[in-house]
C-alpha cells in the first residue's frame, strides 16, 4: 500500500511538471527576426553591387542626390576593356578600407563581364567579387543580370540571379543567399546618363541560411521600391519563412528613404533597423 502511494505521488509530480513545461512552451513568443534581417542585408548588398556595376558600365563615376550617394570616384579605380569579348570592367577599391560617399567602407574588387549596352535587349552582365568587403563584411558570390527588353507597360526589365552569395562578418558569423529577381525601371530611362533619377521595382524569390544556421525562403509580395538616390528600400513587403517557424512579414513602410522596417510574426510586430 505504501509503495502504491509513493508511485501515485511520483506520477502526480511528473504530470504536474509536464503541464508546467507544456504551459511554458505555449507562452513562448516567436520573435525571431534574424532571417528577415539577413535576407534584407543580402538584398541590399546585391543591389548595391548591381548599381555600381551599372554606373561603371555607363561610364559614370559619381552621382549624388541630397545627402545620399553611391560613389566610385575617390575610392575606386575603374578599368574598362571594351576590346575583349565579353567586355570587362574592374572596380578596384584597393586593399585598405575607403569611406565612400554613401558612408560605407569598401575594399577589394568587383569584376564585371558584359556582352552589350545596359539598355540593349539580351545583354548579360556577370558580377563577381575578389577579396571584396563592405563595412568589414566579406562579400562572395555571383550575380548575373540579363536585360529582358521592354515589358507590356513599356518599362525596361532585368532578371537578376544571385548564386552562392555569402556574407561573413568580422566575428566569423556568416549567412548565405540565393535569389531570382526582376528589376523593373519605372523612372529614369529617358536620362540614361543621369543615375539619381532612376527608380526600380523589384519582385522575386530567395532562399538562404541565416547566421544561426536556420534555412529560410523569401517571397516578395509587394514590389520593393528602390530609388538610386536612396541607399535603403523605400517601400514593399517580403514574406519570410524560416524552417519550422511561422511565416513573418518584413514591411519597409511607406515613409520614404529611411533605415527602419517592421517584422510581423503571429500578429506581433517588431521594429528593426536595417544595416
Amino acid at each position: 500500500m505504501k509503495n502504491r502511494k509513493v508511485v501515485s505521488a511520483l506520477l502526480a509530480v511528473l504530470l504536474l511538471a509536464s503541464l508546467v513545461t507544456t504551459g511554458c512552451r505555449k507562452k513562448q513568443v516567436d520573435k525571431d527576426t534574424q532571417a528577415a534581417e539577413d535576407n534584407d542585408e543580402s538584398e541590399m548588398v546585391s543591389t548595391d553591387a548591381s548599381n555600381m556595376a551599372d554606373a561603371a558600365a555607363l561610364g559614370i563615376t559619381s552621382f549624388r542626390a541630397s545627402s545620399n550617394a553611391i560613389a566610385l570616384s575617390g575610392c575606386a579605380t575603374v578599368t574598362r576593356d571594351t576590346v575583349a569579348v565579353p567586355h570587362t570592367i574592374m572596380i578596384d577599391f584597393g586593399s585598405s578600407n575607403c569611406v565612400c560617399q554613401d558612408g560605407r567602407s569598401r575594399r577589394g574588387v568587383i569584376n564585371i563581364s558584359y556582352t552589350g549596352g545596359y539598355f540593349q535587349t539580351g545583354t548579360t552582365r556577370t558580377i563577381t567579387f575578389a577579396n571584396y568587403y563592405v563595412n568589414d563584411k566579406h562579400i562572395e558570390g555571383t550575380h548575373t543580370v540579363t536585360n529582358n527588353g521592354l515589358n507590356s507597360a513599356g518599362n525596361y526589365t532585368w532578371t537578376v540571379e544571385a548564386v552562392n552569395m555569402v556574407i561573413t562578418r568580422p566575428t566569423g558569423e556568416h549567412h548565405t543567399w540565393n535569389s531570382t529577381r526582376t528589376r523593373e525601371m519605372i523612372a529614369g530611362a529617358s536620362t540614361p546618363f543621369v543615375r539619381n533619377d532612376d527608380i526600380y521595382l523589384i519582385t522575386g524569390t530567395a532562399n538562404g541560411v541565416n547566421i544561426n544556421g536556420v534555412s529560410y525562403t523569401a517571397n516578395i509580395v509587394q514590389p520593393l521600391r528602390r530609388a538610386i538616390s536612396c541607399q535603403w528600400v523605400e517601400s514593399g513587403t517580403v514574406e519570410i519563412t524560416p524552417a519550422n517557424l511561422a511565416t513573418r512579414t518584413l514591411d519597409f513602410g511607406s515613409t520614404g528613404c529611411d533605415n527602419q522596417a517592421t517584422v510581423t510574426v503571429n500578429n506581433n510586430s517588431y521594429s528593426i533597423t536595417l544595416h
